[in-house]
């Protein structure tokens, strides 16, 4: 299964055999497809069904008619809206609802109300009305007098017993009929007897049926409605699979745009590299290696290295917030996706291990690494200036487009601090060296001798507490 968007707020998922499209949106959605689909075939899901409702631009009235309010709310609180009734909602029933939460009533004189059907093809075409279980509704007119209009010719009618909706709310049977779309039909409603008429939703459902077998090259969803489609064809089962996506310094499940990211999974082909100078389009990063290539929330990551179980990307730069989908494209086709949390940032020191604890990466002015005593490193010393290197530290100033090799270092957006051992260290410069790599310049405070813990924040990003940096009394 894949979860993508096409286009943005409509939200497909794939299957073997056939897809899901999720509508996101207030109004409809028409969305164009690949090749390859067919609707189902069956008895069900008629292909236009929908509402005019008495609040809708297609009604129309004369006479005096006043606009009611039968709504008794949510069963418990819904939170306020139009036309709900204020809190605390019903609880112990009866319930009952307008459509929309209002309708029209017809108290007095004559008058008749009107909904243009709004035909979209010619056709068979069943009209129902809705009426709400009000607690005035046994007063209710039982000469309720329905008429369907096409070409200016009565087509259909009937006479309603509008009092029966004290049994509950529900859909009334108007008639079944052949309509066109040029008769411009509409539906109309007069008061037969004595007592008071309702003009509430109408409900029209085509005897066409969506699941009709047809090829489905481009399908419109409806206002937040749901549609699946079957394949015609069977689609081979993804050969690669995401497990997990991490922050690749701290390997926390939290991104950010310009820092690297470590996917880990199977399937991803049998190479193992990192990139070299050949992948690179003038100073454009690649955004793939040997066939391999990762997108996170749709758009292009830069591929940085590849092997059988795990791909280090740098994440491309979008305003996103959130949970957003990972997948990776094989030469053999795209994986199950994986989702991860992307920040504003998520800033991480890189670490290595010694012996049995893990230290920040770090060096000394002259290159020596930082680290316990020994032939390859030594402590950092109070006073003295180090660079330590992090990724997820954000947008620098002025811009660097994560797209692109950096050309010189820039200096990060928002101010980062660090404290070492609890104690705060000055940050003496912060900023981006390379892609995806972040340096800080940090002065050691007093300390006492040992493995300090390290930790950095910017802008409320904290790092996690997970290394330490080795510190020796001068």
């Amino acid at each position: 299964m894949v979860l993508s968007a096409a286009p943005p707020k409509v939200y497909r998922r794939d299957f073997s055999n056939g897809i899901v499209l999720l509508n996101g949106e207030s109004t409809p959605q028409t969305v164009t497809l690949e090749s390859g689909f067919q609707r189902f075939k069956g008895t069900q899901a008629p292909l236009y069904q929908y509402t005019v409702d008495d609040s809708d631009t297609g009604f129309s009235d004369t006479g005096s008619w006043n606009v009611v309010t039968y709504n008794t709310g949510a069963y418990s609180s819904a939170g306020s809206g139009p036309n709900l009734p204020a809190e605390p909602q019903n609880q112990n029933g009866p319930y009952y609802h307008c459509w929309k939460g209002i309708c029209h009533e017809l108290d007095t004189g004559t008058g008749t109300a009107q909904w243009n059907l709004n035909i979209p093809a010619d056709g068979q075409y069943t009209i129902k009305v809705w009426l709400p279980a009000a607690p005035s509704a046994s007063t209710w007119t039982k000469d309720a007098i329905y008429q369907i209009v096409s070409g200016g010719n009565v087509v259909a009618s009937a006479t309603l017993d509008q009092s029966t909706a004290s049994a509950g709310d529900g859909l009334h049977m108007i008639a079944t009929v052949n309509l066109t779309a040029a008769g411009a039909p509409f539906l109309q409603v007069q008061n037969g007897g004595a007592g008071p008429l309702i003009a509430d939703a109408v409900y029209v459902t085509s005897a066409v049926l969506y699941n009709d077998g047809s090829p489905a090259s481009q399908v419109t969803v409806s206002a937040f409605d749901a549609i699946l489609l079957q394949r015609q064809q069977p689609a081979p089962l993804p050969t690669s699979q995401v497990n997990s996506v991490l922050n690749a310094a701290s390997y926390e499940p939290a991104i950010a745009s310009g820092g690297f990211v470590a996917i880990a999974g199977t399937g991803f082909g049998t190479a193992m590299r990192s990139w070299t100078s050949s992948d690179f389009s003038g100073t454009n990063l690649p955004t793939s290696l040997d066939g391999i290539s990762v997108t996170i929330d749709d758009l292009p990551a830069y591929v940085e290295y590849i092997s059988p179980t795990q791909i280090n990307v740098i994440a491309p730069d979008d305003d996103t917030i959130g949970q957003v989908q990972v997948q990776v494209t094989t030469p053999q086709g795209a994986s199950y996706s994986g989702t991860v949390l992307k920040q504003k940032l998520s800033p991480a020191f890189f670490t290595y291990q010694s012996g049995t604890a893990s230290y920040v990466a770090a060096v000394h002015l002259d290159g020596t690494l930082v680290g316990p005593a020994g032939p390859s490193s030594r402590p950092a010393v109070p006073g003295e200036v180090i660079e330590i290197y992090g990724t997820g530290f954000g947008p620098t100033n002025p811009a660097s487009p994560t797209a692109e090799l950096v050309s010189q270092p820039a200096p990060i957006s928002f101010a980062a601090a660090v404290t070492i051992g609890g104690v705060n260290a000055e940050v003496q410069w912060a900023g981006l060296v390379s892609s995806g790599l972040y340096q800080l310049n940090v002065q050691i405070p007093n300390l006492a001798a040992g493995d300090q813990p390290v930790q950095t924040s910017v802008s409320g990003f904290q790092s996690v507490a997970n290394a330490f940096l080795a510190v020796a009394q001068q």
